[in-house]
C-alpha cells in the first residue's frame, strides 16, 4: 500500500486547519501546517525588508518568500514520506495547483519513493466564509479583509487533469469529521 499525501486546500477560512487535523489524526500523518513550518522565517524575511510581518501582497513576499515556503512544505512532506509516514498539509496550494505541470512532478517524486497524493478541496457556504475569516483574526487577513470583494472574487483554480476530492465543510466539526472519515477509510 502507498503511503497517502493529502494536500488540504481551500480559501482562508473554509476550515484547513480543522480538517487537516481531524485527518492525520485519522491516518496517524505527520501534520505539516503551512504557516506553522513557514511562518518565522517568512517574517523575519519581510521584516529584513520593512514590510510588516502580515504581508502576503508585496512583490517581494510573491516572488521571494511564497515559493520559498512551498518548497520547504513540499521538501519536509517527501522526506516524512520517504519514511513511510503518512502526511497531512495544510496550505492553499493556489499557485501550484494551478499548475499541472509542477503536480505532475510532485505526483513523480512521491511515487518514486512509495507515495500517492491526494488534494482535498474544502468549501463553505459564502454565508459563513467571511465571518470565519474575522472570527479567527490572524493579522495575515488583513489584507484580504479590507479587499474582501477582490479576494473572494479571484478564487484559485486547479489545473484541469489533476483529480480533486471535494468535501464540504458546511455544518459542525462532527459534521467534518464524519465526511473526512469515509474519506480516510478511502486512502
Amino acid at each position: 500500500m502507498k503511503t497517502p499525501v493529502v494536500l488540504v486546500v481551500g480559501p482562508a477560512g473554509t476550515g484547513k486547519s480543522t480538517a487537516s487535523h481531524i485527518l492525520a489524526r485519522r491516518l496517524r500523518a505527520a501534520h505539516l501546517d503551512k504557516d506553522a513550518v513557514t511562518r518565522r522565517f517568512v517574517e523575519a524575511m519581510l521584516k529584513s525588508q520593512g514590510l510588516p510581518e502580515g504581508d502576503r501582497e508585496s512583490r517581494y513576499y510573491q516572488d521571494v518568500c511564497h515559493p520559498l515556503e512551498y518548497d520547504t512544505l513540499v521538501a519536509t512532506a517527501v522526506e516524512v514520506a520517504r519514511a513511510g509516514c503518512p502526511v497531512v498539509m495544510d496550505a492553499p496550494f493556489g499557485v501550484q495547483l494551478a499548475n499541472v505541470i509542477w503536480w505532475r512532478q510532485f505526483s513523480t517524486a512521491l511515487a518514486a519513493i512509495g507515495a500517492h497524493p491526494t488534494v482535498l478541496l474544502l468549501s463553505v457556504p459564502s454565508d459563513e466564509w467571511r465571518t470565519r475569516v474575522v472570527a479567527r483574526g490572524a493579522i495575515r487577513d488583513t489584507g484580504k479583509l479590507a479587499n474582501w470583494q477582490a479576494f473572494a472574487g479571484d478564487l484559485p483554480t486547479i489545473a484541469e487533469g489533476i483529480p480533486v476530492v471535494q468535501v464540504s465543510n458546511a455544518g459542525t466539526r462532527a459534521d467534518l469529521d464524519a465526511r473526512l472519515a469515509i474519506l480516510a477509510g478511502d486512502l
